[in-house]
């Protein structure tokens, strides 16, 4: 668990802020503002909380931007004020922009939603087993749903900047280009793709991806005060990045502007207002900028298609290039992003047709600007209503269907594949016609029936869940906000666990003992070996400092290393030990004791290699 943790909060403190999960927080009373006054103070209180330097945000609707202002400073050392114009950077919303980029290709007839991508790259570069049945296409891309895997660790930032091709990007992190399950099944958030579409558009349009960007899409929507790169922002008015401190008086700490390899997905540096001109051309569609984009087209990148979740029904998703969140009641549609320092949100609700765009220099908190922001949003009168579908009773005979285990299949990043596998386990059952989702670790999920396959998550009121049936008719998975879950059984979802905490327990107590039990001691130093490899592993993962760290050769990483190089050798010169010393033996509680050591060495051994941890060197991962 310690691993899980340690890689899942690094991975997620990386350029790209997790999906727009619906947030079911507890809401505080000052998180609903009704006027422009009442905000200010909000934000006043949740920088000085959370020790933000500063925040720029506006509010937009079809007609234009209703308010924009700006809080706090730029530079903490300098203390230089954060203004209207001052750049910060936006993360994973460059994302937006990239598939507007796409849209505008497929608008010119240079590509299609369904234009295969292995033609635009190099030769065995994209590792595809499933090319002959299902190719790569545009879609998968832009949804997340070609089924590679998300940026490598050493794949995330750079020493310095350097604007090349996105193929370099790909070459580097060219582990991540392997399909790991049939394109367009399953979506998993990968910032790699973003890349790979780069790539593609170079390649269509025989231009470099940054000019692309400010000729089809920074120019035509009048984004005067977004740029490409750190070295553009640093020219002009721009923000300085910051991590930590707390309201008990701990000072945050500047993390600098570390440029990223996968520029497409999160390099851009913008502002407040010009991110509500944005949201404005996508909440109007298309109309606040006339002939950038079709009303369609842009209407068209709130729809999910590319899942198997979608074929069967399922409108909640990411989209094409957007998600949908549920914050406050509202139904968002949007990005948010974050990187090194710096956190943004820019989301919309079309029943209201108001929206709203935050960036702030600091990567303490995404979403507790984003409350306020909705809580006054959701103060304004609804435009255009949206009928709740009605509740139904559950039919006895899906009830008893549906009950059971079921498991997380589509992980986001491969190198946390074990861990999911390991505990990402739902049961399922129908409670009060509810269905009740209930994790190993966790809060339940509540869901109620709307007929068909299709629930609504009781929490946020969205329909955001479906159940996946095979050609006979029979539930074979769940799909529930973008997360897949397949068929599982009881011993299926236990027997792993309890083999490796039983495999622990017996490798933490089989070198000790009395001394002369055993004749041969070298038996007993395997096991003690094998389980110091062990804590190198854990001991390597605990005391690995950052992000910019942890895909280095240092001392922490060569632990890890050492530790899942050594666990395996050690285990097998243990066993072939125990197969020539067996006999010799004559102390039968010691040598059972011993040999249950080996074996549980054994079983995590076998569990690394099954999810290739075997010499886990993170600098190449």
């Amino acid at each position: 668990m310690i691993a899980k943790q340690f890689i899942k909060k690094t991975l997620a403190l990386a350029f790209l802020c997790g999906l727009g999960i619906s947030q079911a927080a507890e809401r505080d009373p000052a998180d609903s503002p009704t006027t422009p006054e009442q905000l200010r103070a909000r934000f006043e209180t949740v920088m000085a909380d959370n020790q933000v330097p500063g925040i720029s945000y506006a509010i937009f609707d079809e007609n234009g931007i209703r308010m924009v202002d700006a809080l706090g400073q730029a530079d903490v050392a300098s203390g230089r004020v954060l203004t209207e114009h001052t750049r910060l950077r936006i993360g994973s919303i460059t994302k937006v922009f990239t598939a507007l980029l796409t849209q505008r290709a497929i608008e010119q007839g240079r590509l299609t939603l369904t234009t295969p991508v292995q033609q635009f790259l190099p030769q065995g570069l994209l590792q595809n087993p499933y090319e002959a049945q299902a190719p790569v296409q545009i879609v998968h891309l832009l949804e997340h749903t070609a089924g590679i895997d998300d940026m490598s660790l050493h794949a995330i930032y750079r020493d310095q900047e350097v604007l090349d091709t996105p193929l370099n990007a790909l070459r580097h992190d060219a582990v991540a280009l392997s399909v790991r399950w049939q394109p367009g099944t399953k979506m998993a958030y990968s910032n790699v793709g973003y890349s790979v579409l780069a790539a593609v558009l170079e390649q269509v349009y025989q231009r470099d991806f940054d000019s692309l960007m400010r000729e089809q899409v920074l120019t035509p929507l009048a984004l005067h005060d977004t740029v490409m790169s750190n070295a553009e922002a640093t020219h002009g008015e721009y923000a300085q990045g910051y991590t930590g401190g707390d309201s008990t008086g701990n000072g945050v700490t500047d993390v600098g502007l570390p440029p990223i390899w996968h520029r497409a997905a999160g390099t851009i540096w913008s502002t407040a207002h010009d991110l509500a001109l944005l949201g404005r051309f996508l909440l109007s569609e298309g109309r606040s900028q006339p002939g950038v984009l079709r009303a369609e087209t842009v209407r068209d990148m709130r729809r999910v298609h590319s899942t198997e979740a979608a074929r069967a029904g399922l409108e909640w998703g990411y989209g094409l290039g957007l998600f949908q969140q549920q914050l406050h009641g509202l139904h968002q549609f949007g990005h948010n992003g974050a990187i090194d320092g710096f956190s943004a949100n820019l989301f919309f609700d079309p029943e209201r047709g108001v929206g709203y765009a935050e960036i702030h220099n600091s990567d303490n908190t995404l979403v507790k600007f984003a409350r306020p922001l909705s809580g006054y949003v959701q103060s304004l009168p609804v435009q255009t209503p949206v009928p709740v579908p009605a509740v139904q009773p559950v039919p006895a005979a899906l009830a008893q269907a549906l009950k059971g285990w079921y498991r997380y299949s589509n992980p986001r990043h491969e190198i946390m594949r074990g861990a999911d596998w390991l505990t990402g386990a739902w049961h399922a059952e129908i409670v009060d016609n509810e269905l009740v989702l209930q994790p190993l670790q966790g809060e339940p999920v509540r869901l109620q029936y709307l007929g068909g396959d299709r629930w609504r998550d009781m929490e946020n009121g969205q329909i955001d869940t479906i159940m996946l049936r095979d050609a006979g008719g029979n539930i074979v998975a769940i799909d529930t906000d973008g997360t897949h879950f397949v068929r599982s059984s009881l011993f299926a979802v236990f027997a792993p666990l309890a083999a490796l905490i039983l495999s622990l327990l017996t490798l933490v107590t089989a070198p000790f003992g009395r001394r002369r039990a055993l004749q041969n001691p070298w038996l007993r130093r395997l096991n003690l070996s094998a389980l110091l490899s062990l804590g190198l592993v854990i001991a390597g993962l605990a005391t690995i400092e950052g992000m910019k760290t942890v895909a280095m050769v240092n001392l922490s990483s060569i632990l890890v290393f050492a530790g899942t190089l050594l666990l395996p050798v050690l285990s097998v010169v243990a066993l072939m030990a125990w197969l020539s010393q067996w006999r010799h033996e004559v102390a039968k509680v010691a040598k059972w004791r011993s040999l249950l050591g080996t074996l549980g060495a054994a079983t995590f051994s076998i569990y690394f290699a099954c999810f290739n941890w075997l010499g886990l060197a993170l600098w190449l991962r």
